[in-house]
């Protein structure tokens, strides 16, 4: 799977992404990670468990692997492209399902595709259209604007220090696909989740052409440790 964003044909000789696979190299990798074999069961655990940064608040990516949980039940996925085309793998552990995507185009969102997918076989993975509910974190809209709406003018200082690099790629990338959906028109809470080591917050971004639903992740001191958007 080739990690998004890097472009460069020098590095095509490199592991770093730049991988070729087929669908029948992807299932039989599929297959060696069901079967438990080729790890310990400690390993697999790390490596599907989030990573505690330095500040002590955890992100939700393990070992090459993001943690997505669908609906309550366990969920790991990977995106990826190169020079023309896109591809996903969604496991979903819970139910002993793997749907892998393979797209010469370039669609918004994969992992939606994969989850239409995966309903298919269990309706319980079926997505859920995220209703509105009362803001529990009314000053924090301004935030959500900048952050999803105006990507290039946001203050880096708001991040958890040791994500704040990853970040500022995130926000760089963000800002060209979001120009293309033009002014945000209203910001509305979906989900507000609080934890032991933070709270999720989901919001509905509505912009002038189609909304997406982020999410953000913020510590116990306020500071965001993710952030991601997908399209509805």
């Amino acid at each position: 799977m080739e990690e998004p964003g890097l472009g460069l044909p020098s590095i095509n000789t490199t592991a770093a992404g730049s991988l070729y696979f087929t669908i029948l190299d992807l299932v039989k990798w599929d297959s060696a990670l069901a079967s438990g074999r080729i790890l310990s069961k400690a390993s697999y655990d790390q490596i599907w468990s989030p990573v505690r940064l330095t500040s002590d608040s955890l992100h939700p990516y393990g070992f090459g692997w993001s943690l997505s949980p669908v609906n309550g039940r366990r969920a790991v996925s990977h995106p990826g492209g190169w020079q023309g085309f896109n591809n996903y793998i969604a496991r979903y552990i819970d139910d002993r399902l793997t749907v892998i995507l393979l797209s010469n185009l370039s669609p918004d969102n994969p992992g939606k595709i994969a989850q239409a997918v995966a309903a298919i076989y269990v309706p319980a993975l079926a997505e859920r259209v995220p209703h509105n509910m009362p803001d529990r974190e009314r000053s924090f809209k301004p935030v959500v604007e900048s952050l999803f709406g105006k990507p290039g003018t946001f203050n880096l200082d708001l991040f958890v220090g040791d994500y704040r690099e990853k970040a500022k790629s995130g926000l760089s990338s963000n800002l060209s696909v979001l120009n293309t959906f033009g002014p945000v028109q209203s910001i509305e809470m979906v989900g507000y989740d609080p934890g032991k080591n933070g709270t999720t917050l989901r919001y509905r971004v509505r912009y002038k052409a189609g909304s997406r639903i982020a999410t953000i992740n913020l510590t116990k001191s306020g500071e965001i440790s993710f952030f991601s958007s997908t399209a509805e």
